[in-house]
């Protein structure tokens, strides 16, 4: 079985009118090189993660980004190169954070016996009160300047 999600709101792509290209399921991919801090994102949430990250100036080659395209399976061998260069990881999703796409991460570093420091960012387990996507995503902390300043916090440490 397969399932795609179609979030709320709105597309950001302009020209989405392209011909389909073939994707490799459960593959990963790198939308930007990076030093010391990945970001790891899923679905929607690549969008607000590159403009966090564009949003840094300096600082901003300090981090990678990865659009993992798959919750499940999880792209395994994309993680192990990630878990084995990068000094912190941070995940964003517009899911739920407890049995998510960032559980699904710290249960993969635990089980590699990976201790890189993981950051989990997405839905809190409470009620949302409803509302635009931008209007949840800034009470959540899940907008692109939420975003970014948890990525200084990371640089910083």
């Amino acid at each position: 079985p397969i399932a795609i999600r179609y979030p709320r709101g709105q597309g950001v792509t302009l020209d989405w009118q392209k011909p389909f290209s073939e994707i490799e399921i459960g593959k990963g991919v790198c939308l930007r090189k990076g030093k010391r801090i990945a970001a790891l994102s899923i679905g929607i949430m690549a969008n607000p993660v590159k403009e966090a990250i564009d949003n840094l100036e300096d600082e901003n080659t300090d981090i990678a980004h990865y659009d993992l395209r798959f919750v499940k399976p999880l792209d395994h061998k994309l993680l192990n190169q990630i878990f084995q260069n990068y000094e912190q990881i941070v995940t964003v999703e517009d899911g739920c954070i407890k049995g998510g796409f960032g559980s699904a991460l710290l249960e993969f570093a635990a089980r590699h016996h990976f201790s890189v420091p993981i950051e989990v960012m997405g839905i809190p387990d409470t009620f949302i009160q409803h509302g635009t996507t931008e209007e949840l995503f800034k009470s959540i902390q899940l907008d692109s300047q939420s975003i970014s300043e948890k990525l200084k916090d990371l640089i910083r440490r």
